[in-house]
């Protein structure tokens, strides 16, 4: 699951639905901002919708991730069930920029409108 997507891809609502069966608790949720990485992680992403396909999390609003979050166009989710990165875990602000953490921006059309 922590293949970075070149290309728009279709997914049926059997497929969305068989991965959001298998999914954990929590879910890494990253983006980039000012050519800089940034992430938190959250134990609250869902289903909002099978049409269209849309997904979503609840953030704290007293994090201060939350916010530059919220000022990007494109987002990331995963679960890194392959790479566990425990030191992320229970940190404190943007501490994406300090991690060795490879990324791409990802052709996705934005979900804001």
């Amino acid at each position: 699951m922590s293949q970075v997507l070149s290309q728009k891809t279709t997914t049926s609502q059997k497929q969305f639905r068989a991965a959001m069966r298998r999914l954990p608790t929590s879910v890494v949720v990253s983006a980039v901002l000012d050519d800089a990485p940034i992430g938190m992680v959250v134990g609250t992403f869902s289903s909002v919708s099978m049409d269209p396909l849309l997904v979503g999390f609840f953030g704290d609003h007293r994090s201060s991730t939350l916010e530059p979050l919220l000022e990007t166009d494109q987002w990331s989710f995963s679960d890194r069930q392959d790479q566990p990165r425990p030191g992320l875990v229970g940190t404190r602000g943007i501490v994406m920029r300090s991690l060795a953490v490879p990324y791409a921006m990802s052709p996705v059309p934005s979900a804001r409108r």
